[in-house]
């Protein structure tokens, strides 16, 4: 009977990443809802579920499953980018930084967020270094 449960659970986990993945938020943020108890700590899921409700309900709604997943993860590029936007649209540029600057790496988009945070905290020769990176990385991924 566990093995029936893990396995149902593991395949609604599945859904709801797919859910999500197809941008159907109202439907990925049902099944998240569902599986907490079973899955809260874990850093995909905590950084999936908490992505999730950014967009659907704002950066405030999923800030604290965002940091949760940062915490377990540090590595978990996704989650830092997610959290360095989240904290970006809070007003909480200098907080978002470490965040985007990590994320950057393998993701050039993440330029553009990290370019807005150094202007808001007074660092406009960074931002406009990373500015130009961003465009030369864009040009070479086409």
């Amino acid at each position: 009977a566990k093995a029936n449960r893990d396995e149902a659970a593991r395949l609604q986990r599945q859904e709801a990443h797919c859910w999500r993945m197809a941008g159907q938020y109202d439907l990925a943020r049902e099944l998240f809802a569902a599986l907490d108890a079973r899955y809260a700590g874990n850093a995909e899921f905590e950084f999936e579920y908490g992505d999730t409700l950014v967009r659907l309900e704002g950066a405030a709604a999923g800030l604290s499953r965002l940091e949760r997943a940062v915490g377990k993860d540090a590595s978990l590029q996704p989650a830092r980018a997610a959290l360095g936007r989240a904290l970006m649209e809070l007003g909480r540029p200098a907080d978002a930084i470490p965040h985007l600057e990590a994320a950057s790496a393998s993701d050039a988009a993440v330029l553009v967020a990290l370019g807005k945070a150094y202007r808001a905290v007074g660092r406009p020769m960074d931002a406009s270094r990373v500015e130009a990176e961003y465009k030369q990385r864009i040009v070479r991924e086409r």
